[in-house]
Order: structure tokens, then C-alpha cells, then sequence
């Protein structure tokens, strides 16, 4: 699947609300289940979300990004099309995007997280240890 960054900035942008509370120039990943070796990037900027492609990735880890999404790949225009990010939330608490989190739950809460997570229905606290999310 060929990766169209205008409609992964554009959907960003339009949903920018929803990165409200994270720090600036924290990065989140997308993986598009059949490009292995290819990252969409969203990193906070000051008024939008900065939007890139990654490629020939042969690791992830918290240098790449804090969190991870894997989307299905006969998902991704449902949720680039879709305006008010409810496909994307829907998707998210149905368990068919699969969420990893690279940085830790420390680390998230510290880098403003909290609310991001919270708004797409997963909760985390200052109490929690080790691993938010998924695997």
C-alpha cells in the first residue's frame, strides 16, 4: 500500500484537538499492517501535528516514537476519510488497532499523554509501573 502523507497530515491536523496536552515534539507511530518497513510519524508542534514517513525501518523503539499504532491496512481510508476521528476511536476500542507503548507509563504521563490515551479509552495513572497498552 502506497502511504499518502497529505491525507495522514490532513486527518492530523483536523483532529489536532485531540493531541491537546501532549508535549511538544513527542512523536506517535503508525504502522500500516502490510508496510513493515514503513512509519508514519505524528510529532506535536507548537499549533499542528508535523506529519512524516519513515522508511526502510528495521526497529522500533522509544527513539522512534512513544506510542505505536498498528492499523489494518483495509482500515486506513476508513479512518483518513473519516472527519470527526470517531472511526479511529471506534476502531481503538474495539481492539482492531493494536496500541504498543514504547516509552513506558512514566514516561508517558510525564510527556502529557494521559488525557491523548484517556480520550481513546485507555486509562493510565501515576501508580502504574512498568507498560501501558499492549504488549
Amino acid at each position: 500500500m502506497e502511504i499518502n502523507i497529505e491525507k495522514w497530515n490532513k486527518w492530523a491536523n483536523d483532529s489536532k484537538f485531540l493531541f491537546t496536552g501532549i508535549n511538544l515534539n513527542r512523536k506517535i507511530a503508525f504502522l500500516i499492517d502490510t508496510n513493515e518497513n514503513e512509519l508514519i510519524i505524528l510529532k506535536k508542534g507548537q499549533n499542528e501535528i508535523n506529519v512524516s514517513l519513515l522508511t526502510n525501518v528495521k526497529e522500533v523503539d522509544e527513539k522512534t516514537a512513544d506510542i505505536l499504532f498498528e492499523i489494518k491496512e483495509e482500515d486506513v481510508e476508513k479512518i483518513l476519510n473519516d472527519k470527526n476521528f470517531s472511526k479511529f476511536l471506534e476502531l481503538t476500542n474495539k481492539n482492531e488497532i493494536k496500541i504498543y507503548d514504547l516509552a513506558g507509563v512514566k514516561k508517558l504521563i510525564k510527556e502529557g499523554y494521559e488525557a491523548f490515551l484517556s480520550r481513546i479509552g485507555i486509562n493510565i495513572n501515576n501508580t502504574a509501573s512498568s507498560s501501558c497498552c499492549c504488549c
